[in-house]
């Protein structure tokens, strides 16, 4: 089941970037269609989650390292979160269609490009986890260092938002949008850790 929320994460990630892309040029009808894909995909995973603690509850018993099974079930709650927060925001942009530097937009989407790739290697990582568990904490190492370049990528992205000359709201959700895109990244190496600690008790 952990599994299959990581794949509903990723499928609404592939979406955001959709959007992030082209947000600008996409029509509102075409627009909410994303956001409809996305909000479905966000109540599955909440579905998800309640089958999940359910089924973790029955195990309670016999589960080795129950606290950190239950932080991850919750990890794709905060992601999806982030996800659709960022959404919302963009719909100010599709409405309003500012002019957006391009500096902005391409630092943007190499965030959005790390952050897809940092949640396929922590698929791969749980995906890996009862087939070969060496490969999976090596998944897990590399999580590590792609959050690192995120984070870089992230910290350039606030200084060209702020240097923008685009009015002080724009500006503002631009900003918001890049730190909730960073915070992604930050929970995607929580529950990375969290798997870790489970690998390495394994070992």
């Amino acid at each position: 089941m952990l599994t299959q929320q990581a794949v509903k994460i990723d499928n609404m990630m592939k979406e955001l970037y959709r959007l992030t892309t082209g947000f600008l040029t996409l029509a509102p009808e075409e627009f909410e269609r994303s956001v409809e894909t996305i909000i479905k995909l966000k109540e599955s995973i909440q579905s998800t989650r309640r089958e999940l603690l359910d089924y973790i509850s029955r195990l309670a018993p016999a589960l080795l390292y129950k606290e950190e099974w239950l932080r991850l079930a919750f990890r794709f709650d905060d992601i999806s979160d982030k996800i659709i927060g960022i959404v919302y925001r963009l719909e100010h942009f599709v409405n309003y269609k500012p002019k957006m530097p391009h500096e902005i937009a391409e630092i943007i989407e190499k965030i959005d490009e790390r952050v897809l790739d940092i949640i396929s290697t922590f698929r791969t990582a749980l995906s890996l986890l009862l087939v070969d568990i060496h490969r999976s904490l090596n998944a897990c190492q590399k999580v590590e260092e792609l959050e690192k370049e995120i984070d870089h990528l992230y910290r350039r992205s606030i200084f060209t938002i702020l240097d923008t000359s685009l009015p002080l709201r724009e500006t503002m959700m631009l900003k918001e949008i890049a730190e909730m895109t960073e915070t992604i990244a930050d929970l995607v190496e929580k529950a990375s850790n969290d798997l870790r600690i489970i690998i390495i008790n394994l070992l």
